[in-house]
């Protein structure tokens, strides 16, 4: 069975990025978690719907 959410870690690695940057998105609204007490899971459609709206040319 494919795996369907992720913890704040688990997603950072998935992504390539840091915890702190996947818990400013989430803390910013533009990664939607659920919290099961005060664990955040991340469902694996948010993470990839947080991706593809991701700028698609670097700023620079």
């Amino acid at each position: 069975m494919a795996q369907i959410s992720y913890t704040v870690a688990e997603a950072a690695k998935a992504v390539g990025l840091s915890e702190r940057s996947v818990r400013d998105a989430i803390k910013d609204s533009y990664l939607t978690a659920r919290f099961f007490n005060t664990k955040a899971l991340i469902r694996h459609e948010d993470l990839e719907a947080w991706i593809d709206k991701l700028p698609s040319e670097s700023p620079r």
